[in-house]
């Protein structure tokens, strides 16, 4: 069953739901700007950030560079000083030679030291040397204490 509906009534419902329409539509263009805002920041931090990054990348570079150069003057310097040997005419130097020009370099191994010093006898390691070298140097007829 349909209601009939006057011409005032359906009037002001259509106003309604047009002025509810434009105050979507505000908000909507309002998100919209926001974001566009937000995005122009993101981009500014990003080209921030990869700037930062770029000139980190450079310096590392510059940092290589010299220790590369570094490097090559010490390999000069001890091929100089390695070249003033004199080697027998039957010792064969090349394959020495060619094993460390072919050698690659890794990096130290960090030592671990122990978490507690190991005792023994229930005394520490310090306590069982001082009392070795006591001993020692009691026995020791040349030495003289200051």
């Amino acid at each position: 069953m349909l209601k009939r509906l006057s011409a005032s009534t359906t009037i002001k419902s259509l106003i309604a739901a047009m002025s509810l329409a434009i105050v979507s539509m505000g908000i909507i263009a309002g998100i919209a700007s926001a974001n566009v805002d937000q995005s122009a920041g993101i981009d500014q931090i990003n080209t921030t950030l990869m700037d930062e990054a770029t000139r980190q990348n450079a310096a590392l570079v510059e940092e290589n560079a010299a220790s590369a150069k570094a490097l090559e003057e010490g390999a000069a310097t001890l091929q100089e000083r390695v070249g003033q040997f004199r080697f027998a005419k039957d010792m064969e130097v090349r394959p020495v030679v060619a094993a460390v020009a072919n050698a690659t370099w890794h990096p130290p191994v960090k030592k671990v030291r122990p978490t507690a010093p190991a005792k023994a006898n229930g005394r520490g390691a310090v306590a069982q040397l001082q009392s070795t070298l006591s001993t020692a140097f009691k026995q020791d007829p040349a030495w003289e204490e200051f």
